[in-house]
C-alpha cells in the first residue's frame, strides 16, 4: 500500500483527530472536516492489502500454489491506518471490524505487542450477529489457549479453533489445523461473499501464523531438545505460548542451544522472555547448574530477580540476589552444584559479584552461563570502571564451554564489542523493531492560538500532523493579597510539561524528565505550592491513583520527610519525585507502584533509563540536557524505551514540552537540530572502553591542543596513586596553559571520565 499525497493527507486529518480525542479537547474546539475529503476512502487499499496477505499466508501453510507479493510493511501501514480511523470515532458502527482488521493487520505484520493491545479494546464492543467467521478471527487473535466458552456458529471454522487449542494444550494439531484450514479456504472460494472470504482468509492466517511461532513448535527446534523435555513447563497456564521477533532471532543465532552472543534489542521487545529461555535451556540441556545474571543497578537487580523467581517457581530451580549492603550475605550452599542439586541462577550487580569473588574465587568456574544486562553501562564512570573490569576477569576466568550473553537496547557498536567480549564479531543479535509505535511531538505556542503538539515533524518515515488546542491556559483564583493574575500553564516547559500531564493521565503513566535533580524537585514544589494551591480545574493524579496506595505513600514520606515537607504534600497528589537524591527504599516503592499502576505520574531524571521498566504511556521532557550536559543520544533512546509498554499500551508518546525548540527553530536552528539527532537512533554514541579512556591525552576545551607534560601514562598512574592530590593539582594550571585555552574545570571534567574512547576491534 502506498499511500499518494491526497492518501496521506486524509491520514494526517484521521490521525489528529483521533488525538484530539486522547488529548481530551471538547468536540466543539474540533477541527473541521475539509469539504469534499472522504476519511473512509482510505479502506479500500488498506483492507485489500490486508486481505492479499492473509490469502497469502494461508496459501503457503496448506502448501497451495500462489505468489507472495505484498510486503510485510505495507500491511502494517493499511494497519495502522484503520486503527487511527477508529481513533478518530468518524464512524462507530464501523469499530468492530476497523479493530479486527487492524489487529489481524498488526499480528500479520509482525507486531503481536500492537495486535495484543487492539483485542484488548475490541473485548469491549459487543460482537457482530451472524457473522462467525468474524468472531473466529476475534478468537483466534485472542489466546487461543484459553478458549472456554466461546461458541462459534461454524462446523469449519470450530474445527480450525478447536485444532489451535489442541496445539496450544500438547504440541499436536498441526496437520489437523491444515486440514480444517483447507476445508474452509475451499468453501469460501466457492461459496462465501466477499465479507466472508475476508474473514475466512483473516482466520486461516492467523491460526497458521499461531502455530508457526508457538512455542511447542519452535522452542524444541531452537534449543535441540526433544518436546518430552519442554512439555513440562509448556503444558503451564504461565508458559510463554508464542514467541515474538526478538525471541526468535535469539533462537535463530542458536543463544538457546549455548552459543555465546551480543543480544541487541529494544525495550519492551521481549527481553525479560528470552532471558529466561536462555536460562531454561541452559538448565533443561544439563549444560549448567549454575547461572549468573549481572545488572548495573540494584533497582534492575531487583525487577530481574523478581520475574525469574515467578519464572522458576514450579521448577524448583532457585534464584536468589545478593545484596549491596556491607554484610556476609553470601553462603557456602549458594555455589554448590553437585551431582543433585537444583540449579540456581544468581542476579547481583559488578560491584557485589566483585566482592563474591574474594569469598568464593571458584564461582566463574562452576557458572556455565553468564548474562549481562544493560551491558552498554560499562562505559560510564567509575561504575563503568568496575563493569568493565568485572566483564575482562570473567572473560578470562571462564571455561571454553561456558556461554556469555550480553544484553542492550543501545549498544551502537555492537560488532567491535563483540569482537572484545566473544572474539567474534558475527555473534551479534540485532532486531531494532518496535512491539508497541512511538510517536515524537513538540509543544508549540503560536501566537494569538492555544497551544498545539507537532507530531513526528522530525521523524522520517511517519506522517507528519499537529493537534491544535491543547494547551490552554487557564486563569487560577488569586491568594490573599495578590493583585497579579497568574496562569496554568507558563509558558516555562516544566509548567507545560505538568499541564499536559494532567490532561494526559487518564489514559495511562505519565514520566516527566527533567535533565537535573533541582528541576524536577521544583516541578513538584510548583506543583503543591502554586498549581493546586491556588486551584485549576485538572484534577490531580491522586484521582486516578489506589487510595490506600497513596495513604501509605503519604505516611512513609510524613515518616522521612515530615507531614509539611512539599514531597509529602506531593504524594498526596499523587505526584513523585524519582532522581539519585530519593532515598533508595522510596524509590523502591515507587517503581513497584508504578510497574502495578497504582500510582500514574512520576517526576524524574535519567534514573529513569537506568533499566527498571515502568508502564509509562507519555514522556514528557522538558530539557534535553543531562545535567550541565546535552544528554547521549544513547541515554536519550533507552529513555525513549520506556514509552509505550508493549502488550499493555499500543504506543508510546516523547513529547518535548520546550515550546522553543519548535517555534525558534529557524532562528536558534542549534537547539532544534541537537534535539532533532537525539531522536535519530543512529546518532547514537558507540559503547567505549573507560580504562582505555584513562591513557587519552588531555586537551583544551577546543580540542586542538593536548598536553605533554605529564603524560596520558603518568596521568593514568596519578589517576590510581594520587588521585586527590592529582585533582587539586588541577586547579593550579600555568598562565601559558590558560593561554592555550586550559581550563581547571575542562580537564576535570576529563580526568571524571567524560570523554571516552570507543573500541576498533582488535583481539585481546
Amino acid at each position: 500500500m502506498k499511500p499518494e499525497r491526497r492518501a496521506r493527507f486524509a491520514a494526517a486529518i484521521t490521525l489528529s483527530k483521533g488525538k484530539m480525542y486522547e488529548y481530551g479537547v471538547p468536540e466543539a474546539d474540533h477541527i473541521e472536516l475539509p469539504e469534499g475529503v472522504d476519511l473512509e476512502m482510505q479502506f479500500p487499499l488498506a483492507v485489500g492489502t490486508i486481505g492479499d496477505f492473509a490469502s497469502e499466508e494461508v496459501a503457503k501453510f496448506i502448501d497451495a500454489k500462489g505468489e507472495t507479493n505484498t510486503p510485510r510493511g505495507e500491511v502494517v501501514f493499511s494497519a495502522q491506518v484503520l486503527q487511527a480511523f477508529d481513533d478518530s470515532r468518524l464512524n462507530q458502527d464501523l469499530s468492530f471490524n476497523l479493530r479486527l482488521l487492524a489487529a489481524a493487520g498488526f499480528y500479520l505484520g509482525d507486531i503481536p505487542g500492537n495486535a495484543a493491545v487492539l483485542i484488548s479494546k475490541l473485548a469491549l464492543l459487543a460482537g457482530p450477529e451472524n457473522d462467525p467467521l468474524a468472531l473466529a478471527a476475534k478468537v483466534a487473535l485472542d489466546k487461543p489457549w484459553s478458549r472456554t466458552d466461546n461458541v462459534i456458529d461454524s462446523p469449519r471454522a470450530a474445527a480450525i479453533l478447536d485444532a489451535l487449542g489442541e496445539h496450544f494444550k500438547n504440541g499436536d494439531g498441526s496437520d489437523r489445523a491444515i486440514k480444517a484450514i483447507r476445508d474452509l479456504r475451499n468453501w469460501a472460494y466457492a461459496n462465501a461473499s466477499a465479507h466472508e472470504l475476508l474473514m475466512a482468509d483473516l482466520l486461516g492466517a492467523v491460526s497458521a501464523t499461531r502455530i508457526a511461532n508457538s512455542a511447542w513448535s519452535l522452542l524444541p527446534q531452537y534449543s535441540k531438545l526433544r518436546q518430552d523435555s519442554w512439555q513440562s513447563y509448556l503444558s503451564r497456564p504461565t508458559s510463554i505460548k508464542e514467541m515474538w521477533p526478538s525471541q526468535r532471532m535469539v533462537g535463530e543465532a542458536g543463544l538457546y542451544t549455548g552459543q555465546s552472543g551480543l543480544v541487541q534489542m529494544p525495550t519492551s521487545a521481549g527481553k525479560s522472555r528470552a532471558t529466561e529461555l536462555i536460562i531454561r535451556s541452559a538448565f533443561l540441556s544439563s549444560r549448567t547448574k549454575l547461572a549468573l545474571v549481572i545488572a548495573p543497578f540494584r533497582a534492575l537487580c531487583q525487577e530481574i530477580a523478581s520475574d525469574l523467581e515467578k519464572a522458576f517457581r514450579d521448577d524448583g530451580y532457585s534464584v536468589n540476589q545478593l545484596s549491596d549492603a556491607l554484610q556476609t550475605d553470601i553462603e557456602v550452599d549458594i555455589f554448590d552444584v553437585s551431582i543433585g542439586t537444583a540449579p540456581q541462577v544468581l542476579v547481583l550487580t559488578p560491584e557485589k559479584l566483585l566482592y563474591t569473588l574474594r569469598q568464593e574465587p571458584d564461582i566463574v568456574q562452576k557458572a556455565g552461563l553468564v548474562v549481562y544486562d544493560e551491558g552498554h553501562q560499562f562505559d560510564t564512570g567509575t561504575r563503568g570502571v568496575t563493569y568493565e573490569l568485572l566483564l575482562t576477569s570473567i572473560k578470562r576466568l571462564l571455561s571454553e564451554s561456558a556461554q556469555t550473553v550480553l544484553i542492550s537496547a543501545v549498544i551502537q557498536n555492537a560488532a567491535a564489542v563483540a569482537t572484545w567480549l566473544l572474539k567474534n564479531e558475527s555473534r551479534v543479535v540485532s532486531d531494532k523493531s518496535l512491539q508497541a509505535r512511538r510517536l515524537i511531538a513538540f509543544a508549540s505556542l503560536p501566537q494569538g492560538k492555544d497551544g498545539q503538539l507537532q507530531f513526528n515533524v522530525a521523524s522520517d518515515g511517519e506522517q507528519d500532523f499537529f493537534v491544535p488546542r491543547v494547551i490552554v491556559p487557564e486563569q487560577q483564583p488569586r491568594l490573599p493579597r495578590e493583585k497579579t493574575d497568574r496562569y496554568f500553564p507558563t509558558q516555562e516547559s516544566g509548567s507545560i510539561a505538568l499541564y499536559l500531564g494532567l490532561r494526559l493521565i487518564e489514559n495511562g503513566g505519565v514520566a516527566i524528565y527533567a535533565g537535573r535533580k533541582v528541576s524536577a524537585s521544583k516541578i513538584v514544589r510548583d506543583a503543591v505550592e502554586q498549581t493546586f494551591r491556588r486551584g485549576i480545574s485538572l484534577s490531580p493524579p491522586s484521582t486516578y491513583s489506589n487510595p490506600e496506595e497513596i495513604r501509605r505513600f503519604v505516611n512513609l514520606y510524613s515518616r522521612n520527610f515530615g507531614a509539611d515537607a512539599y514531597l509529602t504534600k506531593g504524594a498526596a497528589l499523587g505526584i513523585f519525585a524519582h532522581h539519585g537524591n530519593t532515598p533508595q527504599g522510596i524509590r523502591t516503592a515507587i517503581e513497584y507502584a508504578m510497574r502495578q499502576r497504582f500510582i500514574r505520574l512520576i517526576v524524574c531524571t535519567s534514573t529513569l533509563a537506568q533499566g527498571v521498566n515502568l508502564p509509562i504511556r507519555y514522556l514528557l521532557v522538558t530539557s534535553a540536557m543531562q545535567g550541565r550536559e546535552l544528554i547521549k543520544a544513547r541515554d536519550f533512546h533507552n529513555l525513549m524505551g520506556r514509552a509505550g509498554r508493549a502488550g499493555m499500551y499500543g504506543e508510546g508518546t516523547v513529547i518535548f514540552t520546550d515550546h522553543r525548540l519548535y517555534d525558534e527553530r529557524t532562528t536558534e536552528s542549534r537547539r532544534w537540530e541537537n534535539s532533532v539527532n537525539l531522536i535519530n537512533p543512529d546518532n547514537a554514541e558507540p559503547t567505549g572502553s573507560t580504562l582505555l579512556s584513562l591513557f587519552d591525552p588531555m586537551k583544551n576545551e577546543t580540542g586542538t591542543r593536548a598536553l605533554g607534560n605529564p603524560s596520558p601514562a603518568e596521568f593514568a598512574t596519578m589517576i590510581v596513586d594520587q588521585w586527590e592530590s592529582l585533582y587539586e593539582a588541577v586547579a593550579n594550571i600555568s598562565a601559558d596553559l590558560q593561554k592555550k585555552k586550559f581550563s581547571a574545570n575542562s580537564l576535570r571534567e576529563q580526568l571524571n571520565g567524560d570523554s571516552m574512547r570507543t573500541w576498533t576491534p582488535s583481539p585481546r
